[in-house]
């Protein structure tokens, strides 16, 4: 059986890497948020509209700080959920007993030893479950089999954080850039936001000025 008791992937290093990112996120996205509510509400200054007060202006900033929060700890747990783990193990580290699996070996490399001991398979449909399953056949269990180690996502080079640097061949390529793209789009809406308050503040500074002095 895979026993998870290794530095690079047991439940201390994914706990201080999920509350890493989920502090990550909710900065960034609280901070997106807040500069879209404070341009929206220079913009209702300017024009003399009302803006929410009182309850509504709390339930509203209850809910954005829940829809927050929610979605900060869903991503950050997401990749540590049993049924995305084809997604996201990068490999597994085997005792030293054998030479077989030496070092970290990812999925690719067990697809190439599996399929000349057992024969042909089909690259795509290999998963982990099937992968241990078919390593545990490979030995004997008289001493509890062969033992391994999970090295999880939130683990680079032995360091328990999100791993925003991969490869080509890293499983959890298309999440990252999912991740990195939301949060370019959140630093853009912010920059947009400050440089939209900065002018409108500025331009009615000036108009302010101008009116005073006339």
């Amino acid at each position: 059986a895979v026993v998870s008791t290794q530095s690079t992937g047991n439940w201390e290093c994914s706990f201080i890497g999920v509350i890493n990112f989920t502090g990550t996120q909710i900065s960034l996205l609280t901070m997106t948020v807040l500069s879209c509510m404070r341009s929206f509400r220079v913009k209702n200054a300017l024009r003399h509209w009302q803006t929410p007060r009182g309850r509504r202006s709390v339930l509203t900033v209850s809910f954005v700080c829940i829809v927050v929060i929610c979605t900060s700890c869903l991503l950050a747990i997401f990749p540590l959920l049993h049924v995305s783990q084809d997604f996201f193990i990068n490999g597994l580290i085997y005792d030293t007993s054998n030479s077989l699996f030496i070092g970290l070996v990812p999925k690719s490399k067990h697809f190439d030893i599996l399929q000349a001991y057992y024969g042909r398979m089909k690259r795509k449909s290999l998963q982990w479950s099937q992968i241990n399953k078919m390593v545990d056949d490979m030995f004997s269990k008289d001493h509890d089999g062969i033992k391994r180690y999970v090295q999880g996502f939130y683990s680079n080079k032995q360091v328990c954080l999100f791993k925003y640097f991969v490869t080509s061949e890293s499983p959890q390529r298309f999440f990252i850039w999912c991740i990195l793209a939301v949060n370019s789009i959140c630093f853009l809406v912010t920059s947009s936001c400050y440089i939209y308050i900065n002018s409108v503040t500025k331009s009615s500074t000036l108009g302010l000025t101008e009116r005073i002095t006339n």
